[in-house]
């Protein structure tokens, strides 16, 4: 018992037990310590934030940022479940349809929607000069050959090719006037 945080041992902190068998108060104290810990100073807390930021703010050392390289990695975000935009946005709906559902979609099948998109006179109103640009630039992207993209798709993802073409139909959108692609 002479390596074990004598704090785990006045609370009788179950330190051999598997991580999922813990209860919920028991995940709470390790994460973030325990409720009277907030006093203390900082050096002297102990729980998983505490050792992070403490390595954080060390990182200018090699030996930190290989220690938080190996704890680091991407996941799907539990709240957003992948589409990196709040719960909110999913609230809006344009022909029954949310801004997720139409980033999943095909460049091609997005635009021929977009094509057939009804909206009342009033929508239409409204929304005249936002969908000129989109089909512009869905268009764009057909006509570089990047149709069967969405546009979700993360950029890291994308080949070399498809990042130039991408790049291609950002210098195209702009309306440049005496430019010449090689």
């Amino acid at each position: 018992a002479q390596g074990i945080h004598p704090q785990s041992c006045r609370i009788r902190f179950p330190i051999f037990k598997p991580y999922f068998e813990l209860t919920q108060q028991q995940k709470d104290w390790l994460w973030h310590g325990l409720p009277g810990e907030k006093k203390r100073k900082q050096q002297e807390r102990v729980s998983i934030d505490e050792f992070f930021r403490m390595v954080k703010e060390n990182q200018y050392k090699i030996q930190y940022r290989v220690m938080l390289s190996r704890f680091r990695g991407k996941t799907i975000c539990p709240d957003c479940h992948g589409t990196r935009l709040k719960k909110e946005a999913n609230y809006v709906k344009i022909g029954g349809k949310s801004i997720t559902e139409l980033v999943e979609m095909s460049i091609v099948n997005l635009s021929e929607w977009f094509k057939k998109l009804e909206l009342s006179e009033h929508e239409k109103e409204i929304s005249k000069r936002l969908l000129t640009e989109i089909t512009h630039r869905l268009q764009f992207l057909l006509d570089v050959g990047l149709g069967y993209l969405t546009l979700n798709r993360l950029s890291n993802t994308l080949s070399g090719g498809e990042s130039q073409r991408i790049n291609l139909t950002t210098n195209l959108g702009s309306s440049l006037v005496g430019s010449v692609y090689i």
